[in-house]
């Protein structure tokens, strides 16, 4: 560790003034290779005066000491040596102790052996002179440095530097410099933020107080610094140079200070703290060059293959907050040897943390990326397509590292082990993994204390040795000593439990497998006790606590760290839990034709292998098939057969899926086209298709009578079974109002095996319905379909288009609600523009059908929907239901997702209390596999819940359970409304157990907070806005909020995504979403007295007046001691407390 990395550090204990002194003569010249270190304190609780020199001349180092004008020397009392890890040179120690003295004034380090020396004048008042720095040395300065300390307690958190604000009092002691740096604090806990686009020379005054005169600053700018460890070349945003039109003079005593016509918002400090302080002066010198070494002669190597094509490559680099990292160097290698030698190009990132890598080899690529002050990560490989795009994973970087491994004393690894240790109060977590070992980034500096805890084991301390930034620190291996079981009598009321576990595929029992016991207590966990399965697969538990219990099963090379399982115990009974089938792994995929419509009964066959698998609605699953990579073979009477040409990889313990959907092409000049026949007592087939198939018996000719005929043979040679005529059904008025219809539908097995229920909705009884409620009020203007407790899988209502545009012309208010066993689906009809979407399919609303279907996904794809639930962190209540709408004409079929800004509900009825505090409704995307808030409510009776959910398109719907805190937001005002948003999938922390809930808010990101929080889908069309590119990671939120009329840009034509957001600008976003959602909150006339109540109304935007007037008035923001401050940036918890007020306040919480 070098040495200055040593002594600049973040003071810890409690010190009035800490001065430290550096002369340092830049590492990096060839001629000048020497440099000192010193670092002194006072204490003022005990007026002692103490400090250390690292010097490689002992004999030549003088330290002076002023305290009132007296002048006195300070003599080492000992003196050790250090090895200089940079330069591996030797370096000595000298320690210096004076007690009972007064507060220094100043201090003069200086060295015979140099012409240079510094002094620095202590000075409590606020602000702080200058700010803290790593004080690496790599600023190609011809310089000397001064360094020290300022305690700001009381400081504001995140305030400005106001005008005539002190910066700098210091004493050049040598001529010719004309370069000022000033370091600031730039790490995970102190990060002072510098507007480079508002900084001038004039936001700046230079005072001589030798001779009362100012010295002009010719330039601002942001230092060039070269990393010559990792070999990085980046523009610094921690510092900060200043150049002057004349050299500043020896001895002569200067001041910087904000000037008085500076705006006040140009340096933004990190707040209260105790800050080193560190100015560089000296004269800036041309970048460092790293010297080109000679080639080294090599043996011709054996040609590389040509690739067969070329690709782009494109990621982001991110923190651990997801906030983009600008000036990461990023190495991108063709093989998994991180060498000079195997480098193929580099790049940096750009402001929004994005590379971009034009003309790369198609096949397998390495990447890593790289930053002074963080640690530097690399990648596993990817697959560069030809002449197409490839988006990398997102990496995040950090500042430091922390790494060891838990076991126990016989060396075996133990997992899912606690680490924590406390940092200012706050407690930060880790779990151990499968080997043992665990990982915490961002700690700060210095020694940190380590608690373990795991359940059978002591709880373990340990210290680690001092944390450094832009290093990973190791603890090594800690040993945990288990605990010996206590002879207990048998719990009164308990019971009993056991089952086992087998391979999903082969159905061959697993043998050691962890089965995990946990007892469920109003949803929480309560660990009971850990197990392994036999050779036979076979587990058991006895003593249970009766009650709710839940498993959870764990093998190594197996999916899951937690696959889920809950039963009941009852006391005095032995419960047999049903076999769990846990697999190894997993891939997904999705067959369609070239209209986009899933193809079923496709044989899907990995290469090479004896798996296959057929399509059930276009989707197919892989099991239990080995890690490798792999092409496809599809094929479907009818069709092409295609094999892929890209691999698919499939990984042990992994989900894979593939991201396109894979086509195939019809060998027919026609398209299979199903169609539906109907005839006098509306005998129907559904199944008879039309297309290049293979020669099918005559179809029989449909009879007039009310018994069963039997349908043709269809594709694939199989015979269904007999439909049954349809009968009569039934109009009766409705209790609650309106209309109600009790079809009589047509059962029919899904492919799967699960029950389908097929009713369709004649003319006339469509038309009768519409006669009982013409009279009607507008709340009574409902007609619903009851398909009663049929308890089948899939429903479809099936309807002409044409009677809902003839329906449209009387009776716009009309809406539809469909009542499936415990679901129902309220569906306004004019929501539905069936003419132009006829017209678009090539037809007219009397030749289109729509349909209504509500399907309860179960099997394979409600089991994999539930593990990628458990996956993301929470847990699935229920099956997911699918709501779909689609039109179809001329064989040609379109799904209607979008209702505009109108939410439409519908409910599910779940035989279980159920808290709304933990309990959300997500939105399930089958594409992608991730989970997405939908404003819902939860209402329970009897012991039943109700949820509500409510959203402007269809999708598949979930309910899960999550219970999410942070360990940082615990005592603060806005603890409970974090908590619950964070729990509904609305709000991120900025780590597991961090929220920062008083870190500042961009336009950008309360933009996508918005966008979730109301339950939108994202849009993916280009931005309006010019300062928004396809790559950022909140261009659709920006996109989707433009649409949505949410959000309007500046007069430039910019949206500035990464300016802070203030509280007016969030107060009219959050009007708009009251509009967007058809709450009326009416201010007219009123305006000017709603907000007269606010001491600074005069302050307000005009545009804002309106915006803020109706949030005032409807409760979801107020101001704060009389006071709205509507140029105050909004933090993390004000904008979490907002949201979570407008969702109460639109009824899309409870």
């Amino acid at each position: 560790m070098g040495i200055i990395q040593k002594v600049f550090m973040k003071r810890k204990r409690r010190v009035s003034i800490l001065i430290t002194t550096l002369l340092l003569v830049s590492m990096l010249l060839p001629v000048l290779t020497y440099a000192m270190t010193a670092s002194f304190s006072y204490d003022s609780s005990n007026n002692r005066l103490s400090g250390s020199i690292y010097t490689k001349d002992p004999n030549s180092v003088k330290v002076e000491k002023n305290v009132g004008g007296v002048i006195s020397t300070l003599n080492g009392v000992s003196v050790s040596t250090e090895t200089y890890n940079d330069a591996n040179e030797l370096y000595y120690s000298i320690s210096y102790s004076d007690d009972g003295g007064n507060k220094p004034t100043s201090f003069k380090v200086s060295d015979s052996s140099l012409p240079q020396g510094a002094t620095i004048t202590s000075n409590d008042n606020y602000p702080p002179k200058s700010y803290y720095t790593n004080a690496d040395g790599y600023e190609r300065l011809s310089s000397f440095r001064m360094s020290g300390s300022q305690n700001s307690e009381g400081l504001a958190p995140n305030s400005f530097l106001q005008p005539t604000a002190t910066l700098l009092n210091f004493t050049p002691t040598q001529s010719l410099s004309d370069t000022i740096m000033l370091l600031f604090p730039a790490n995970e806990s102190l990060k002072t933020t510098i507007n480079f686009g508002k900084l001038t020379p004039g936001s700046f005054t230079l005072t001589d107080n030798t001779t009362n005169s100012n010295t002009v600053i010719s330039n601002v700018y942001q230092p060039y610094e070269y990393d010559y460890i990792n070999g990085i070349d980046v523009l610094s945003t921690s510092k900060l140079e200043l150049k002057t039109s004349t050299p500043l003079l020896k001895d002569h005593s200067y001041t910087l200070k904000m000037s008085a016509t500076s705006q006040g918002n140009e340096i933004q400090l990190p707040g209260n703290g105790l800050y080193d302080s560190s100015a560089y002066l000296g004269t800036l010198l041309p970048p460092y060059q790293t010297p080109t070494p000679a080639p080294i002669p090599t043996a011709t190597p054996t040609p590389t293959p040509t690739p067969t094509g070329y690709g782009s490559v494109s990621g982001l680099i991110t923190n651990v907050d997801q906030t983009p990292i600008e000036g990461a160097k990023i190495n991108l290698y063709l093989s998994n040897s991180f060498t000079k030698e195997n480098l193929y190009a580099s790049a940096l990132t750009n402001a929004n943390g994005i590379f971009t890598f034009d003309h790369i080899p198609v096949g397998e690529i390495y990447y890593s990326a790289a930053k002074k002050g963080l640690i530097s990560v690399s990648t596993s490989y990817t697959l560069v397509k030809t002449d197409s795009p490839t988006t990398l994973n997102s990496l995040r970087m950090v500042v430091s590292g922390l790494t060891g491994s838990i076991q126990d004393l016989n060396g075996i690894a133990i997992r899912d082990a606690n680490i924590s240790t406390v940092v200012s109060g706050v407690t930060i977590n880790t779990n151990s993994n499968n080997d043992g070992s665990f990982f915490i980034d961002n700690l700060p500096d210095g020694e940190h204390l380590l608690t373990i805890t795991k359940e059978g084991y002591q709880t373990t301390t340990v210290s680690s040795q001092d944390i450094y930034h832009g290093y990973y620190n190791s603890i090594g291996k800690i040993n945990m000593i288990s605990t010996p079981p206590i002879a207990t009598p048998a719990p009164t009321n308990s019971g009993s439990l056991k089952g086992s576990v087998k391979g999903f595929s082969s159905g061959l029992a697993i043998a050691g497998v962890e089965v995990s016991l946990y007892l469920k207590v109003d949803l929480v966990l309560k660990f009971v006790g850990t197990t392994l399965t036999d050779s036979l697969g076979a587990y058991s538990f006895n003593n249970v606590p009766a009650g709710k219990v839940s498993l959870y099963f764990y093998k190594s090379g197996y999916y899951g760290n937690a696959q889920y399982s809950s039963t009941s115990v009852r006391a005095n009974t032995e419960t047999v839990v049903n076999s769990f089938s846990i697999v190894s792994s997993y891939l997904s995929g999705f067959i369609k034709n070239s209209n986009n419509n899933g193809i079923e009964n496709a044989k899907v066959t990995l290469s090479g292998t004896n798996y296959h698998a057929s399509t059930y609605q276009g989707s197919f699953t892989f099991f239990d098939v080995p890690s490798g990579d792999y092409n496809l073979t599809i094929s479907k009477i009818g069709y092409d057969d295609l094999t892929t040409t890209e691999k698919v990889h499939i990984q042990q313990s992994h989900f894979s899926s593939i991201p396109d959907d894979i086509i195939l092409v019809s060998n027919s000049d026609v398209e299979p086209i199903k169609y539906r026949f109907s005839e006098n007592n509306s005998i129907f087939f559904d199944n008879f298709v039309i297309g290049t198939i293979p020669t099918a018996s005559p179809t029989p000719a449909p009879t007039n009578n009310n018994t069963t005929i039997t349908p043709p043979i269809v594709a694939d040679g199989t015979t269904p079974s007999p439909i049954p005529t349809k009968s009569q059904d039934v109009v009766t008025a409705d209790p609650n109002g309106g209309s109600k219809i009790t079809p009589i539908g047509v059962h029919e097995k899904s492919p799967t095996g699960g029950d389908i229920l097929n009713v369709t909705i004649e003319a006339s009884t469509f038309t009768q319905a519409l006669e009982q409620i013409k009279d009607k009020s507008k709340d009574d203007q409902s007609i619903t379909i009851d398909l009663g407790n049929s308890k089948t899988d899939i429903s479809n209502i099936s309807l002409s288009a044409s009677l809902i545009t003839n329906a449209l012309v009387n009776h716009q208010d009309v809406v539809l609600t469909i009542i499936s066993n415990d679901v129902t689906y309220d569906l306004p009809i004019k929501l539905l523009d069936l003419a132009s979407l006829s017209k678009a399919l090539g037809s007219d609303a009397a030749n289109a059908k729509i349909t209504i279907s509500i399907e309860k996904i179960t099997g394979a794809a409600g089991d994999k929907i539930n593990a990628e639930a458990k996956t993301a962190g929470f847990e699935a209540i229920g099956n997911a239901i699918d709501f779909k709408i689609t039109i179809e004409a001329n064989g040609v079929k379109k799904e209607i997702n979008d209702f505009g800004s109108t939410y439409v509900s519908r409910t599910l009825t779940l035989p279980q209390v159920i808290s709304s505090n933990t309990a959300s409704a997500v939105l399930y995307d089958p594409t992608t596999g991730q989970f997405s808030f939908v404003p819902a409510t939860f209402s329970t009776v009897d012991g039943k819940t109700t949820i509500t959910i409510k959203r402007n398109g269809n999708s598949q719907y979930l309910i899960v359970s999550s219970d999410k805190s942070f360990a940082d937001t615990a005592n603060m005002y806005a603890a409970d409304d974090i908590s619950l948003l964070a729990s509904k999938l609305i709000v991120n922390g900025v780590t597991a157990t961090e929220f920062k809930p008083y870190n500042k808010v961009t336009r950008a990101e309360f933009t996508a907070l918005l966008v979730r929080a109301l339950g939108l889908s994202l849009d993916t069309s280009a931005s309006s806005f010019s300062d928004i590119k396809a790559s950022d990671w909140y261009a659709s939120a920006i996109s989707t909020g433009s649409k949505a009329g949410l959000i309007n840009g500046f007069e430039d034509g910019t949206f500035r995504p990464n300016d802070s957001i203030t509280r007016e600008q969030m107060a009219n976003l959050i009007s708009k979403a009251l509009t967007l959602t058809g709450k009326v909150v009416n201010v007219d006339g009123q305006i000017d007295q709603i907000i007269s109540k606010f001491a600074d109304n005069a302050d307000i935007s005009a545009w804002a007046t309106s915006g803020t007037a109706k949030v005032t008035q409807a409760g979801i923001m107020q101001g704060s001691a009389g006071s709205f401050s509507p140029d105050t940036f909004a933090d993390r918890a004000q904008a979490a407390v907002t949201i979570k007020r407008l969702l109460k306040y639109l009824d899309f919480i409870n």
